[in-house]
């Protein structure tokens, strides 16, 4: 019988294992994704910077940091 209950409790252990498997790399995925995204606003913010320079538009340190780390006084 502690042979049958110890096996039931393997596999048990075996399932939840298997499901915390499987939300960690949904997690990761997700991070991933959002990685993924933040470097394109990111890049898209540095090109709407350069157009508003051009344009003549004073940018601010703060929306500046990025570009103009070694000019910035903080």
């Amino acid at each position: 019988m502690q042979v049958a209950d110890l096996e039931k409790q393997v596999v048990s252990l075996k399932e939840q294992l298997g499901a915390s498997e499987e939300k960690r790399k949904d997690v990761e995925k997700e991070q991933e994704d959002l990685l993924v995204l933040l470097d394109e606003v990111t890049g898209k913010r540095r090109k709407d910077k350069a157009r508003l320079r051009e344009a003549g538009l004073e940018v601010s340190e703060d929306e500046a940091e990025d570009d103009d780390e070694d000019e910035g006084e903080e």
